[in-house]
């Protein structure tokens, strides 16, 4: 009845809706659970001033690997079905037995990322992770804001009507509507992109003591440098098949 809250209801709404559409009974529950775990998820991120600006870099980097992901010729559903960055999974983007993680950062040197728990760098059960190092600038004019990434990312889903009702989804989960999009203003250009693939030796924490929980640390970009790779391996990695058309 809050008028301030207007817009959140016709999107939760028209989600509701959407979901129901489904003509057979069991798919039609299944996937209004997910719809409401989706929504709680939201509420968890969400406030009247839209989501915080350390998500909105968070959200805006991972969305800058979705278009990379897609402009590399990997399949809309695939790539859709693979954003995990919102839906509780230890890394970003999940395929098969790969895994992307993403972090943004606008400090400078010494850069450092932050890890938010112990099993986000850990490749255990998978053949291949990588982490994905976006430095982003502030800047008052020019750049990409967060709806503009979220457009460029509609439009190359847009012959795929499968692939783009998964990323509306998962924008919701990210606390994102196109409601708010006045509030997200900031705009970014993409310092540097650096690619690191994690395995022995790689600076982290993958296992803690019994007794310990909730850990956080950081890792500093330069102790990664070791580790570096090329977009083009990791797409390979990722896709799970090789292609020079990837280099």
């Amino acid at each position: 009845m809050n008028p301030e809250h207007r817009s959140v209801f016709t999107a939760l709404s028209y989600d509701i809706i959407r979901t129901l559409e489904s003509s057979d009974m069991t798919i039609r529950v299944r996937n209004l659970q997910s719809c409401f775990n989706r929504w709680s998820r939201f509420f968890e991120r969400w406030d009247q001033e839209g989501i915080s600006a350390e998500r909105q870099r968070g959200l805006f980097g991972e969305l800058m690997v979705l278009g990379t992901l897609l402009r590399a010729g990997l399949s809309p559903l695939d790539v859709a079905s693979s954003w995990k960055g919102s839906s509780g999974a230890y890394q970003d983007f999940i395929h098969l037995a790969a895994a992307i993680e993403v972090k943004t950062t606008v400090s400078k040197e010494p850069r450092k990322v932050s890890i938010s728990n112990e099993k986000q760098l850990d490749d255990t059960d998978l053949e291949s992770l990588a982490l994905v190092v976006l430095t982003l600038n502030e800047v008052e004019a020019g750049g990409i804001s967060l709806p503009d990434a979220v457009a460029t990312v509609r439009q190359l889903l847009e012959d795929d009507g499968r692939a783009g009702s998964i990323f509306e989804s998962s924008l919701i989960e990210a606390g994102y509507l196109d409601s708010d999009s006045d509030k997200y203003s900031k705009r970014y250009t993409i310092r540097s992109r650096e690619i690191f693939d994690i395995r022995s030796g790689f600076p982290r924490i993958i296992s803690v003591p019994s007794g310990v929980g909730d850990l956080r640390y950081t890792v500093m970009i330069s102790a990664c440098k070791p580790f570096e790779k090329t977009i083009g391996e990791m797409i390979r990695e990722f896709a799970g098949r090789a292609s020079n058309e990837l280099d």
